[in-house]
């Protein structure tokens, strides 16, 4: 799973998750792409007032773990073997998606995860 657009990079990693008999789903971030918006929260305040960079994070594992509820309704679905991959903000969101301890989540993956640049810290009030 990952939270950026599709690229020849991303495609190439989940066609080698598939040909290894991995059932493989892309999920795009909300507001990202040609996806359904609005980002569920898109400004984050570092001050310890709402929203926090922790809501920014559960927003996204919330989606996260709705795609995998969804998909585990699938036959083909093992949801006794899962595995979440995330770039950059998604990195982060599999983090917390992989702090909820679901059942089957085997593997989190975080590759340079991070705060995504849509989301912007301030650390005063406006």
């Amino acid at each position: 799973m990952t939270l950026r657009g599709t690229t020849d990079t991303n495609l190439r990693l989940l066609r080698a998750y598939a040909q290894r008999g991995w059932l493989v789903v892309y999920v795009l971030r909300r507001g990202y792409g040609q996806s359904d918006g609005p980002i569920p929260v898109a400004v984050t305040r570092c001050d310890g007032s709402p929203p926090t960079v922790q809501e920014f994070f559960d927003a996204d594992a919330n989606d996260l773990e709705a795609v995998l509820t969804h998909i585990g309704q699938r036959e083909d679905a093992d949801t006794d073997r899962i595995m979440a991959l995330g770039v950059s903000g998604g990195g982060a969101a599999v983090v917390a998606l992989g702090a909820r301890n679901i059942s089957g989540l085997r593997i989190i993956i975080n590759l340079s995860g991070a705060r995504p640049r849509a989301a912007t810290l301030r650390t005063t009030s406006d």
